[in-house]
């Protein structure tokens, strides 16, 4: 009696958490939908959604709800509009823009991939995340008076940074790095670093190449966009743009130079104990508080407090320019993201794909399309590479399928997607620093593009184009 009471028990558990995952895609489609025709925020129709589903449906509390709040994701996009809104309240970041602007007016073609090199510079050095922070500001600017497409900017960075952050000294690959080792093991300890580079090498030859596809797609459909975009963020064919052009820019005045100040010095906050902790690996008690307060959360809300002490900007326009829409839009997703991987998200897929049985040439492409749907609000580094990797091991054998096209596979279908997504770690930084015009634009723009993305991941894994370094 008992083991058949239990036995009904998980079953109307199983049938109750479907239902829960069922109604929280309705929610997300009903309220994209809803949002696209009425122009209602999209934060406000999720977080509603959130609250009916998971009380009404998982017995849930308000307070267990308001807990999946994305703290790190919130914290950063304030941080960020806030020491930024300073920079761009007293012109500091538009100064910079035409400067740079100034120096490659003859070659303007070529803006997307020196954003690109730029961003592949600081990630080689260990910069990983906070290289949105460091570059994004001055890209849109740089990028937005060329008439670059914004949705390029966000690519060029994205994929710049982590083309060379996966190498194995620094931040994400030696934690790739890590996983590969132990999912060797003792017996497999000496092939575990060469397996780490030829990952890393078929990675870098994804970026390269999607960047190519990108930048060659932009230069057919430049006109097309550029039109779409006049008045908003590309400059007007106007003879205003064409003095701009041919004049050449103003040079900082002392309160923009005290601003460009404070934001190089939270750079190097934010990076060189970050270094010194991959190269040097110091100890001590201290510099493992020091690695807690350089988060770019808490740097740039201390940075942002020395500005307003020191009255780089009206302090009141600063707030004004937070993104409330955006953040609405990131918490309300993340809400009914919560209740659904409470509702066992993440484990129904894990366990579909491994019960699955999937032809040998669609598992690599399974793969990397699973990777991506788990990053759409999740971390490649620290959620989905640990949940994946340690399929590797037992596919690869049983497969005959060399690990590298597999492991690179995950990894290049949960960056094609996290680096995007605007309800990601990475991705979402980009929203702090949209104009204020096309913030809720960019989200959408980056939503689809997200998809677009993992799309081709999963395609190229089809086509067999990871596996160049393997056997």
């Amino acid at each position: 009696m008992n083991t058949l009471h239990h036995c009904y028990y998980q079953e109307e558990t199983t049938v109750s958490n479907a239902l829960v995952l069922w109604s929280c895609l309705f929610a997300i489609v009903v309220s994209i939908t809803v949002t696209f025709k009425w122009k209602i925020n999209l934060g406000f129709l999720t977080m509603g959604f959130a609250f009916i589903i998971g009380c009404m449906m998982q017995g849930e509390t308000f307070d267990k709800i308001y807990g999946y709040w994305p703290d790190t994701i919130v914290s950063f996009l304030i941080g960020a509009s806030l020491l930024f809104g300073f920079a761009a309240e007293n012109g500091t970041m538009k100064v910079l823009g035409d400067k740079l602007l100034w120096k490659f007016r003859k070659n303007m073609n070529y803006i997307p991939f020196l954003i690109f090199f730029m961003a592949m510079i600081l990630g080689f050095l260990g910069a990983g995340p906070a290289t949105i922070v460091i570059l994004t500001p001055l890209a849109y600017l740089i990028g937005t008076k060329a008439r670059v497409d914004p949705m390029l900017i966000v690519l060029s960075i994205a994929m710049g940074y982590i083309t060379a952050g996966y190498n194995p000294w620094t931040g994400s690959g030696a934690i790739f790095l890590g996983l590969v080792e132990k999912n060797a093991g003792a017996a497999g300890a000496a092939t575990a670093f060469p397996t780490y580079m030829k990952i890393w090498m078929t990675f870098i030859f994804k970026q390269l190449l999607f960047i190519t596809i990108f930048f060659v797609f932009y230069q057919i459909f430049k006109k097309k966009w550029n039109k779409k975009n006049q008045g908003s963020l590309a400059v007007e064919e106007s003879p205003a743009a064409a003095e701009f052009m041919i004049e050449k820019p103003a040079d900082l005045n002392p309160v923009q130079k005290k601003t460009l100040t404070l934001i190089l010095i939270s750079c190097i906050v934010m990076v060189v104990p970050s270094l010194l902790n991959v190269w040097l690996h110091p100890s001590g008690e201290f510099f493992k508080h020091l690695l807690q307060l350089i988060k770019p959360q808490s740097v740039l809300l201390i940075a942002a407090v020395f500005a307003s002490i020191m009255k780089l900007a009206d302090q009141k326009k600063v707030i004004d320019r937070l993104p409330i829409s955006a953040i609405l839009m990131i918490v309300g997703v993340t809400f009914l993201i919560g209740i659904a991987t409470k509702a066992g998200l993440i484990d129904i897929l894990v366990a579909f794909f491994k019960g699955a049985h999937i032809p040998k040439f669609l598992v690599a492409p399974a793969l990397s399309v699973l990777a991506g749907v788990l990053c759409i609000f999740g971390s490649a580094t620290f959620v989905v590479a640990p949940l994946l990797f340690t399929m590797v091991p037992a596919l690869s054998t049983a497969l005959g399928i060399d690990p590298v096209s597999l492991y690179a596979a995950i990894v290049i279908g949960a960056d094609g997607v996290g680096s995007i997504s605007p309800f990601g770690d990475a991705g979402s930084k980009f929203i702090a620093f949209t104009p204020e015009a096309l913030k809720e634009r960019m989200i959408t723009r980056q939503f689809g593009m997200m998809f677009v993305v993992g799309i081709m991941c999963g395609l190229g894994a089809l086509l067999g184009l990871w596996n160049i370094f393997a056997h």
